[in-house]
């Protein structure tokens, strides 16, 4: 279920019920001129499409970095970290 779509009780069922969040993480960049340059974040997006049909989880918007470069110094090590604090805004009902 794609989080920008669910209402406050639909949340609260996916925190209760734990459900899995994925975060459809992808970067724009050139691939030669057979290729989309947003081809790998177009692949992650599709591949999430299909988790949605099989199983209650929860996904987010599409996060784009410029390049694999860019993405690993952007991410590097604190990727995990990065990832876990932006989920846990994302599902922390405002008060």
């Amino acid at each position: 279920m794609r989080y920008e779509m669910m209402l406050p009780y639909q949340i609260r069922t996916a925190i209760d019920e734990n459900w899995p969040v994925v975060l459809p993480l992808g970067v724009l960049e050139y691939h030669g001129e057979h290729l989309a340059v947003g081809m790998d974040t177009l692949a992650v997006t599709r591949t999430v499409e299909q988790l949605e049909k099989e199983m209650d989880k929860l996904s987010t918007e599409k996060w784009y970095l410029e390049s694999a470069k860019e993405a690993s110094k952007e991410l590097g090590d604190k990727g995990e970290k990065l990832v876990l604090e932006r989920m846990r805004c994302l599902l922390t009902p405002n008060q």
